[in-house]
């Protein structure tokens, strides 16, 4: 679908276990996949079929010091906040941004071990200003072998529906507000294309979306709307994930079109959460 290589995606939440269990009532169950080196944070995965998954992120202790990154989103229950490209040169590729004019970070090391004992170790490096994965993506470098971070025990899992597997993250969807500077930084850093211009009414939002890219940018279609309101709350980020699907489909609730608006799952309680299913 692209030449960009999702790693993976993020939500935070104020309570992993909280988070986890909306999730997994919603069909898409979790691994737990143990601390970060950082010493507040720890996750864990849902995992998609093309080895990519949806990182579920939060503070170890509540009461504790706050997370170094995306600390309003975990303390907020701020749902999606980050994305991440992988990479197998990550010098390389901070040069190439640095160069088109960009402030870059890094390489960062990161680790964390998993609750079999594993250690997991990787580099990180950061695109442009704010949070990291807030507008353009960070980098992930694998130093470890990457299967023992992202599978084979954290492989395709059933998503809601009879037969049906999480096959890849279809869509990032960034929030951003009219005539925001983000458009021509994707297409200066990635090389973009835009493509159709359409309205999904659950997220108050008129959707951009990219034709090489699985990306797309959402701008408030009602004043005072959920995305307004979010923007107001996190400021311009990601704001939704959309997952494809593959299996039976014979129910309708999760196939969409080109143009149409995804089936966007139920999390009631979780009103900044936004994640939908779409076949194909």
């Amino acid at each position: 679908m692209s030449g960009l290589a999702i790693d993976h995606v993020t939500v935070a939440a104020a309570d992993l276990t909280a988070l986890r269990a909306a999730l997994e009532a919603e069909g898409l169950p979790s691994v737990y996949g143990g601390a970060h080196s950082n010493g507040a944070t720890h996750m864990a995965l849902v995992g998609l079929g093309d080895g990519s998954y949806v990182e579920l992120i939060s503070t170890v202790d509540p009461l504790g010091p706050p997370s170094p990154l995306w600390p309003d989103a975990i303390a907020g229950d701020g749902g999606a906040c980050a994305w991440a490209l992988r990479t197998s040169d990550l010098e390389a590729e901070l040069g190439r941004v640095s160069r088109l004019g960009i402030p870059v970070r890094g390489p960062i090391p990161m680790h964390r071990r998993r609750p079999d004992g594993v250690e997991l170790r990787w580099r990180l490096g950061f695109l442009g200003e704010g949070e990291p994965g807030g507008f353009l993506p960070f980098l992930i470098e694998d130093e470890t072998p990457r299967e023992l971070r992202v599978g084979p025990a954290f492989a395709a899992i059933p998503a809601r529906g009879s037969g049906r597997r999480l096959v890849e993250v279809a869509q990032v969807v960034l929030a951003v507000r009219e005539r925001d500077p983000g458009l021509a930084l994707l297409e200066t850093v990635f090389d973009l294309r835009k493509g159709a211009v359409h309205d999904w009414p659950a997220l108050g939002a008129r959707v951009m979306h990219f034709d090489d890219a699985p990306i797309a940018l959402a701008t408030p279609a009602d004043r005072g709307g959920w995305l307004e309101r979010r923007l107001d709350s996190f400021g311009t980020s990601p704001c939704a994930f959309v997952l494809r699907i593959a299996g039976d489909r014979q129910g309708r609730e999760a196939e969409s079109g080109a143009g149409e608006e995804p089936a966007w799952l139920d999390l009631p309680g979780w009103p900044w959460l936004r994640l939908a299913l779409t076949a194909g």
